[in-house]
C-alpha cells in the first residue's frame, strides 16, 4: 500500500516502503562510519599500553563500545525484523517528550567521546550512538522523521571518514616520547643516551603533530642527531654550533625543515653567508642529561657554540635528576657522573610538591561544570582538527583557537581540593609566585650548578655556552594567562611573570654566560600572532619557531661574528683559531676536557677563574667570579647555607689558590690562607 500516509508510519508524506528504505540507507552509512573508525582506532598507541599498544581505558571506554555499536547495526542491517521488536506506541508518546530525552543523552555522548584519544574513532561514536537512539524513537514513535534529521549529519560523518582511508595505507604517525622515536627516555642506568642524543638513530617517519594533522617527517642520521646529514669529528671549514635541549629545541609536532634548530641554521647561515654553519641538534632532555651528555658526547664533535634551549619545566626537572639522592651527581672534578647513591624510591617532583599549592580553590560547582564544557569543547576542537578537510579550511582562513588552561601533571591532586599545583611539570607557577620563593630555592640552587658545569665544560674545551630562554606561553599571550587565572582563580597579583627570566638572566651575568632570554624580543613580535600550538601546549607552533630561531641567530651571529666575548681553546693563544683543528680519528676521540682542572684565563685588565668542583663533608660547592680591576674575587656559594662555609662563624681558613703559569693560563693550585673579613678572597694576577 503506498501514498502520501502510509501504513504503520503515522507520518504524512512517507510511506512505508521510502520509511525502509531510509533505514536501510541510514545502518549502511552507520556500518562505514563506524568500521572505518574502527579501522583507526586499532592503529592508535596509549601513552601506557596495558594489551598490545592499548591502556585499559582506551579499551574499555572506546574499542569496546565500537564493537558493540558495529554488531547492533551488522544485526539490523542483516535482520531488519529486529527494528520491529521496539513496541511501536504511536503518537501516544509526543515529540517533544522524545527530543527531551534526547538532549541529556547527546550531551552524556559529547562528553564521552571528546575524551576518546582518537579523533576518527570519535568522531564515529558521537555520530552512529544518537543515530541509532533515533532510528528506534522512529520505530517507538512512529515518526519516521528523527530518521530524516540524522540522516544529513550521518552523512557528513561518513564522508569525512572516508577522505581520511587514504591514510590507512600508511604508517600511524609516532607519539614524541614512543620508542619509535626515542631510544632512550630516562633509564635509570648507563647508557643514558647516545651520541646524538635520546633520539633514536637513522630514523625516517611520522610524528603527530596539532598544526599539521596529516603528521611531520623526523628524520635523524646515524648517530641520532635530528639533522640530514652525517658528521664526523674533523672540522674541515665548517663552524659547528651544538644545540641542547629538549622538545623545544628539537621539534616537537614540527617538520623536519621547521622546526627551531632547523630555522636557527639557517638562520645564521642567511646572516653569515661567508661561513660554512652547521648546526648537530641533540635531543637531551633537561640540563643535567645535557650537561652529562656534552662531557660524554658533545664535544667529539669540536662545538664552536654550546647553544642550550632552556624551556619552561627544565628547571624542575633539573632537581630531579641531579641531586644528593637523584640519577646524577657531580663528582670532586666538576664532573657529573651516574650517582652511586642514586635512591630509585625517590618521588617525583610532583608528588613531593604536592602540597605546595596556590591558596584559594577554584569553587566545586564552577569548577566541574565550567571544566566539563571547556574540555568537551576543546576536545571536538581537537578532533576536527585531526581531519584533512579542517586542514584544507585552515589554510583558507585566520583562525586563532580559544586559550584554554594549560596541561597539568598534577591533576590528579587539583581535581581533589580545586587547588592549583605550583610545581605541576608544565606551567611550574611556583617559580613565578614571590610568596613560594623559599620552596624553589632548592630547585634553582641545583639549576645554577648543573648550568655553571656547562659553562665549565664548554670553555675548557675552546667553546663558548650560550642560553637561550624560552617563555611559557602565559608570559607571552596575555590572553593564556588571564584563562589562567580565571580558571584557578588566581589573583594576578600575586605573581611576577618574569622572575625567573631575570633572575636567570642575572646570573649569567655574574658567571660570565652569554645568556638570550627570548621573552621581550617575542613579546614585540607577539601581536597578531599566535606563537603556540592549540589546547593549552606549552610548545611553539611554527611561527613561534620561525622568530625565535630569527631572534638566536641574530644574537649568535653578534658573537661569531666577534661582537661578542669568545673563548679559545685550551693550550692555543686567544689570536688562534679552532675552527681547522680536525680530529684524526675518524670514530671521534674523547673529549678534550670533562672538568677536571681549575683554571683562569686572562682577558682584559684581570683574570676570569674558571673553577672546579670540590666535595667538603659531602655537600657540593659551587664556585661563581667578580671582576674588579686587576683582580679576580672567587666568592663560594655553599649549597645554599647560610654562612660561607657552612661551618661555626669562627673557622678562619679556606683554600685559595697558588699560581703557576703556562701559555695564556694560570693554574692555581690548592692551598691555605686566611679568609678576608668579607668573606672574598682576592686573587692578584695578570696576563
Amino acid at each position: 500500500m503506498s501514498g502520501k500516509d502510509g501504513p504503520g508510519t503515522g507520518a504524512p508524506g512517507i510511506s512505508t516502503g521510502a520509511h525502509d528504505f531510509l533505514e536501510t540507507v541510514l545502518l549502511i552509512l552507520l556500518f562505514v562510519t563506524v568500521f572505518t573508525g574502527i579501522l583507526f582506532g586499532l592503529r592508535y598507541e596509549s601513552y601506557s599500553p596495558l594489551i598490545g599498544t592499548f591502556s585499559g581505558w582506551y579499551l574499555i571506554a572506546a574499542l569496546a563500545p565500537a564493537v558493540f555499536v558495529l554488531v547492533v547495526i551488522c544485526g539490523l542491517l542483516l535482520r531488519p525484523s529486529l527494528c520491529r521488536c521496539v513496541p511501536a506506541i504511536g503518537g501516544r508518546i509526543a515529540a517533544p517528550v522524545v527530543v527531551g530525552s534526547a538532549i541529556p543523552v547527546l550531551i552524556g555522548v559529547l562528553l564521552w567521546t571528546s575524551e576518546v584519544p582518537e579523533s576518527r574513532l570519535a568522531l564515529a561514536l558521537a555520530v552512529a550512538v544518537p543515530a541509532l537512539g533515533a532510528l528506534l524513537a522512529a520505530r517507538a514513535s512512529a515518526r519516521p522523521q528523527f530518521v530524516l534529521c540524522v540522516l544529513p549529519i550521518v552523512i557528513v560523518a561518513a564522508v569525512l571518514l572516508m577522505v581520511e582511508v587514504p591514510l590507512l595505507a600508511r604508517k600511524a604517525p609516532a607519539r614524541w616520547g614512543d620508542d619509535r622515536l626515542f631510544a632512550y627516555l630516562h633509564p635509570k642506568e648507563p647508557p643514558f643516551m647516545g651520541p646524538g642524543g635520546r633520539l633514536r638513530p637513522s630514523i625516517d617517519c611520522d610524528q603527530m603533530s596539532a598544526e599539521f594533522p596529516r603528521g611531520v617527517a623526523v628524520i635523524t642520521n646515524r648517530d641520532g642527531f635530528r639533522n640530514g646529514r652525517e658528521f664526523g669529528c674533523a672540522l674541515g671549514d665548517e663552524t659547528r654550533v651544538l644545540s641542547l635541549g629538549d622538545s623545544f629545541s628539537t621539534g616537537y609536532a614540527m617538520p623536519q625543515d621547521l622546526f627551531f634548530g632547523s630555522l636557527f641554521e639557517r638562520g645564521l647561515r642567511e646572516r653569515m653567508p661567508q661561513r660554512n654553519i652547521v648546526v648537530l641538534n641533540a635531543e637531551v632532555s633537561n640540563p643535567a642529561h645535557g650537561l652529562y651528555y656534552l662531557q660524554e658526547f658533545g664535544l667529539r664533535y669540536r662545538p664552536r657554540i654550546v647553544l642550550y634551549g632552556l624551556s619552561g619545566n627544565d628547571l624542575v626537572q633539573t632537581e630531579h635528576f641531579f641531586g644528593p639522592r637523584a640519577r646524577f651527581t657531580m663528582d670532586a672534578n666538576g664532573v657529573i657522573v651516574a650517582n652511586p647513591d642514586f635512591d630509585r624510591r625517590r618521588q617525583g617532583p610532583i608528588v613531593r610538591f604536592r602540597d605546595f599549592a596556590y591558596p584559594s580553590a577554584t569553587p566545586t560547582s564552577r569548577r566541574s561544570v565550567l571544566s566539563a564544557a571547556r574540555r568537551t569543547g576543546d576536545g571536538w576542537v581537537r578532533h576536527f582538527g585531526g581531519f584533512g578537510v579542517s586542514s584544507w579550511l585552515g589554510s583558507c582562513m585566520t583562525f586563532k583557537p580559544r586559550p584554554v588552561p594549560m596541561f597539568s601533571y598534577a591533576e590528579a591532586f587539583e581535581r581533589e581540593d580545586g587547588r592549583k599545583r605550583l610545581i605541576d611539570g608544565q606551567s611550574d607557577l611556583g617559580l613565578y609566585y614571590p610568596p613560594g620563593a623559599s620552596v624553589v630555592e632548592g630547585v634553582y640552587r641545583q639549576f645554577f650548578v648543573v648550568l655553571e658545569g656547562l659553562q665549565r665544560t664548554a670553555e675548557q674545551a675552546g667553546a663558548e655556552l650560550v642560553l637561550v630562554i624560552f617563555p611559557q606561553r602565559f608570559q607571552l599571550q596575555s590572553r593564556d594567562w588571564e584563562v589562567m587565572c580565571d580558571h584557578w582563580s588566581l589573583d594576578d597579583q600575586l605573581f611576577d611573570l618574569s622572575r625567573p627570566n631575570r633572575r636567570i638572566v642575572e646570573r649569567c651575568a655574574v658567571a660570565g654566560i652569554e645568556c638570550l632570554d627570548l621573552l621581550a624580543p617575542m613579546q614585540e613580535a607577539a601581536a597578531p600572532n599566535e606563537f603556540y600550538l592549540p589546547g593549552g601546549d606549552m610548545h611553539l607552533n611554527s611561527t613561534g619557531c620561525r622568530v625565535a630561531a630569527g631572534i638566536t641567530a641574530a644574537f649568535v651571529e653578534g658573537i661569531l661574528a666577534g661582537e661578542g666575548p669568545a673563548s679559545v681553546p685550551i693550550g692555543t693563544r686567544p689570536d688562534e683559531s679552532d675552527d681547522t683543528s680536525p680530529s684524526t680519528d675518524p670514530q671521534c676521540l674523547d673529549p678534550p676536557v670533562k672538568g677536571g682542572s681549575t683554571e683562569a684565563q686572562a682577558f682584559g685588565g684581570g683574570i676570569h677563574v674558571l673553577l672546579g668542583g670540590i666535595e667538603r663533608d659531602g655537600d657540593f660547592i659551587s664556585f661563581h667570579t667578580f671582576e674588579n680591576g686587576g683582580q679576580a674575587l672567587a666568592g663560594v656559594d655553599f649549597g645554599g647555607r647560610e654562612n660561607f662555609f657552612g661551618e661555626p662563624a669562627g673557622v678562619e681558613k679556606l683554600p685559595l689558590f697558588e699560581e703557576q703559569r703556562c701559555p695564556s693560563h694560570l693554574i692555581f693550585e690548592l692551598a691555605d690562607v686566611s679568609r678576608p673579613a668579607n668573606g672574598k678572597q682576592g686573587v692578584e694576577g695578570s696576563s
